[in-house]
């Protein structure tokens, strides 16, 4: 996720990074790992089994358009607020219709009091106008968040939450089964490059 958010100076720390016609997207995705170099060595199984992952800071000067001069509310609700980032917080991980993936919030502190909170604190959530909270891919309580495709699911469905939960289940074992087959079929690709198969 470092290596992600450094370039999109997102991570503390680095210089703000300009992105030509505001094009930018908090959505991020792991490469893919059939096109990754391995030459010289094995591909790692851990590339296979990597997770896109949603950045939610909206603190950050990447959602200047969504705040539009809208000023962040202090969960404490003081006087003066005045809310900053103060790191990168932690992942949740989210189970969706199409995988699992995780929402990185970051983590905020208000100026005025002193005082720390996560960006995904639902409290806090409830607090900012529906214009932000459209943007999240899930509902979050918490400790715990559902992924909006999954709530869609259901209300159209009409599926039981247990039947929907094994359904997901046996998505995330396909999706598990298919990513290691694909690492499976690369290690071969190496393998059968180097005993000279494909003429090297």
């Amino acid at each position: 996720m470092k290596i992600e958010m450094e370039p999109l100076g997102l991570w503390p720390g680095p210089r703000t990074v300009r992105h030509p016609m505001n094009i930018i997207s908090l959505w991020r995705y792991p490469p893919q790992p059939e096109l990754i170099d391995s030459v010289y060595e094995l591909p790692s199984p851990n590339y296979f089994q990597l997770h896109p992952f949603f950045i939610w800071k909206p603190e950050h000067t990447i959602m200047e358009r969504v705040k539009n001069n809208y000023t962040l509310p202090c969960l404490y609700s003081c006087g003066s607020p005045f809310v900053v980032s103060s790191g990168v917080g932690r992942p949740r991980v989210i189970i969706g219709l199409g995988g699992q993936y995780y929402i990185l919030a970051s983590r905020l502190c208000c100026k005025g009091c002193n005082k720390f909170w996560h960006a995904d604190k639902p409290q806090w959530l409830d607090m900012l106008p529906s214009r932000f909270t459209k943007i999240l891919p899930a509902f979050l309580t918490f400790k715990k968040a559902i992924c909006k495709t999954v709530m869609d699911e259901l209300r159209h469905s009409g599926k039981s939450p247990n039947d929907m939960a094994n359904q997901l289940n046996e998505a995330l074992h396909l999706k598990y089964e298919r990513a290691h087959l694909a690492y499976l079929a690369s290690v071969k690709n190496v393998l059968d490059g180097e005993s000279g198969l494909y003429g090297q």
